[in-house]
């Protein structure tokens, strides 16, 4: 849901549409950033702690906004709490997909079918989340 109502709620509390555009970029930079090293390292790193510090990233992820609220208006408190937030949660869910998937390699070579299942729920979810998404803004 952050992700797909970010845009919208960075330009209502009043940030342009270039740090808008930045602020996205950004995100999408940390989903794909740790992806290259982890290439290198993964068989190297256990699988389960990744995909936790995955999750514990989007959870702090969660709070910033929020959080970000309490600050001093001097430090910008909308501009920098959802960017970092978008930056978490492309970096969480970056590491949170690549545990996961070294955590169902691990036991060994899914079948085509689960591997299918798999894909499908993932995309059934963003479709869901979006959509969602909508209905909230």
């Amino acid at each position: 849901l952050l992700m797909a109502q970010a845009p919208l709620a960075l330009l209502g509390c009043g940030i342009g549409e270039g740090a808008v555009f930045g602020f996205i970029a950004l995100h999408v930079a940390a989903m794909y950033a740790p992806a290259a090293p982890l290439a290198y390292f993964g068989a190297r790193l256990a699988p389960r702690p990744l995909a936790l510090t995955g999750l514990a990233l989007v959870v702090v992820a969660l709070a910033l906004p929020a959080a970000s609220v309490l600050l001093p208006a001097r430090l910008s408190p909308e501009t920098w709490g959802w960017t970092l937030a978008l930056i978490l949660v492309g970096a969480g869910w970056s590491l949170a997909t690549i545990g996961c998937t070294g955590w169902i390699y691990q036991k060994g070579t899914p079948s085509r079918l689960g591997l299918a299942l798999h894909d499908g729920a993932l995309f059934l979810s963003a479709i869901l989340g979006a959509l969602l998404a909508g209905r909230l803004l």
